[in-house]
C-alpha cells in the first residue's frame, strides 16, 4: 500500500513521511521492509544524554519511476505512536541499482552514526550529505573470504566492548538462508570471531532482524521469520553460540565453512 503521506509497511506499521523528505524524492517509498532498530545516544547541550530510536529499512521499489531497485531509507521511530517518520532515502554510493541490507550501529562513547554497507572487506560508512542523502564510505577493513556471501542482517549488540551482530547468506543449491554470529572490536571495528554458519529451524527460508544479549542470564534472543510466514523469538544460552565461534588473530584470516543446526 503507498501513499505519499503514511504508507504501511507488510508488518502494518505506519510510516509517516515528512514534507522534508518527500520535497527530496524523485520518486514513492513503496513496500517498506527489513526494519532494523537501533537505541541512538546523543548528548544534549544541557549536558542530559538522550535517546531517540532511529530505524533502516529497504524501501523495496524506491525510484522505481527512475528504473531503479531498492533503496535504503532510515528515521525516527516514536514508540507512543506508533509512527515512524522517514528523513533520509539515500542515494547508492557506488552508483548500484540494488541497495538493501545495510545495518546501522554507534561505536562506545562516539555519537556518529555507522552504516556497514558490506561485509568483504567490512565497508564502512558515515553520513556526509545529509542534503542530499549521501553515505561516505570511509572505512574498509579485511575479512574472511567467505564474508563477501553475508548480507545486513539484525540490528547491533554492543557487549562487552564488543558489537555483535547476525547476518545471513544464502546457499547457491536451492538458495536456502543460513546464518552467521560476527563479532566487532567496539573501537577498531576488526572482526575479532564469527560463528560457523547454522540454521535455527533446519528450514529453506529462515531471516532474522532482531537481535539481544541479556548479560545477567547470558542468553541471546533472536527474532526471525520462517519461510516468509511465521515469526518466532528463540532464546539461547550464550555458551552455545560461544561453542561456534571461530577466533581470528588477523582481520584477513580464513576459516572452514560447514552449516550445523542450532538446536535449543
Amino acid at each position: 500500500m503507498a501513499l505519499h503521506r503514511g504508507i504501511e509497511d507488510k508488518e502494518g506499521i505506519l510510516i509517516g513521511l515528512s514534507d522534508d523528505a518527500l520535497e527530496k524524492s524523485t520518486g514513492e517509498v513503496i513496500g517498506p521492509e527489513y526494519p532494523k532498530l537501533l537505541r541512538v545516544h546523543c548528548q544534549e547541550q544541557r549536558g542530559d544524554e538522550e535517546e531517540e530510536i532511529l530505524v533502516t529499512l529497504t524501501s523495496l521499489e524506491y525510484f522505481k519511476v527512475a528504473g531503479k531497485g531498492p533503496r535504503m531509507a532510515s528515521g525516527t521511530f516514536n514508540p507512543e505512536r506508533g509512527i515512524l517518520e522517514l528523513k533520509h532515502a539515500f542515494t547508492s554510493p557506488n552508483n548500484r541499482e540494488w541497495e538493501k541490507n545495510w545495518v546501522a550501529f554507534q561505536k562506545s562513547g562516539d555519537q556518529e552514526i555507522y552504516f556497514v554497507y558490506e561485509w568483504n572487506p567490512l565497508t564502512v560508512g558515515t553520513l556526509k550529505d545529509e542534503a542530499n542523502n549521501v553515505i561516505d564510505l570511509n572505512t574498509a577493513i579485511g575479512t574472511p573470504h567467505s564474508f563477501k556471501y553475508l548480507r545486513g542482517c539484525s540490528n547491533e549488540v554492543a557487549y562487552q566492548q564488543e558489537i555483535w551482530f547476525m547476518v545471513h547468506g544464502v546457499g547457491k543449491i536451492g538458495y536456502t538462508y543460513y546464518h552467521k554470529i560476527v563479532v566487532l572490536d567496539a573501537q577498531t571495528l576488526y572482526v575479532k570471531r564469527h560463528s560457523y554458519p547454522f540454521k535455527l529451524e533446519g528450514l529453506h527460508t529462515e531471516f532474522c532482524l532482531g537481535l539481544d544479549i541479556d548479560e545477567y542470564s547470558d542468553t541471546m534472543t533472536i527474532a526471525y521469520s520462517v519461510m516468509d510466514g511465521s515469526s518466532v523469538l528463540r532464546r539461547v544460552a550464550l555458551w552455545k553460540i560461544e561453542a561456534l565461534m571461530v577466533i581470528l588473530s588477523a582481520p584477513h584470516d580464513e576459516t572452514a565453512f560447514r552449516t550445523p543446526l542450532l538446536k535449543e
